[in-house]
């Protein structure tokens, strides 16, 4: 059996245009640009994001949050207390330990992997979580979205990537990226309340 995969001319049009039909019009919109803008090597259907959130040394927590097309997978949520002692608050670590954690249950179970990640946090968390990607040996595309600014960062450059905030894709990046953020709070304050009660 011979797959021909099409580069240019006519039947590049017709493969490009299969693949458009895949979703809905505005989802599929959506997920092509950003496969355009950020140069990823695939459409990111499956997109996982990661936020660490902590209250002093006794609440580090981690939260994922799992995307399929443009709709939050609800069953794809997962929480982390961070297992390793800290001598401070230490939001790399914690990033770095999550991302590792997750894609080194991913690898060990022969489970699917994200076409996409997406950390809560400017060049420096992305950088944690590339850390862990690199140890694992996975070159899975992945983001950082800084909230200040709204800024996309990308590996290998401390200039970050600016869209049009209300764009469709910086309105969806937002929508992952505060899906995430807002579990991981929720787990935090969880456990903040479980250790009041213990008291």
């Amino acid at each position: 059996v011979t797959i021909n995969i099409p580069s240019r001319g006519e039947k590049k049009s017709l493969a490009d245009l299969a693949q458009k039909n895949i979703f809905p019009k505005v989802e599929s919109e959506v997920l092509l640009d950003l496969k355009e803008k950020l140069n990823l090597p695939r459409v990111p259907l499956v997109i996982e994001a990661f936020d660490a959130s902590n209250l002093g040394y006794d609440y580090l927590v981690g939260a994922m949050t799992r995307w399929i097309g443009t709709s939050l997978d609800k069953n794809g949520y997962r929480k982390f207390k961070i297992k390793h002692k800290l001598e401070k608050n230490d939001d790399y670590a914690s990033m770095r330990e999550i991302v590792m954690r997750r894609y080194e249950r991913l690898l060990k179970e022969k489970l699917e992997l994200p076409d996409m990640i997406l950390v809560d946090g400017g060049y420096g968390h992305l950088n944690a979580a590339l850390q862990s990607l690199k140890v694992l040996g996975l070159q899975i595309p992945i983001i950082g979205l800084a909230k200040q600014e709204e800024e996309i960062y990308v590996p290998g450059s401390e200039i970050p990537l600016t869209y049009e905030k209300n764009s469709p894709i910086m309105l969806f990046l937002r929508k992952v990226r505060d899906s995430v953020h807002r579990q991981a709070v929720l787990y935090n304050r969880k456990r903040r309340e479980m250790r009041l009660r213990e008291q």
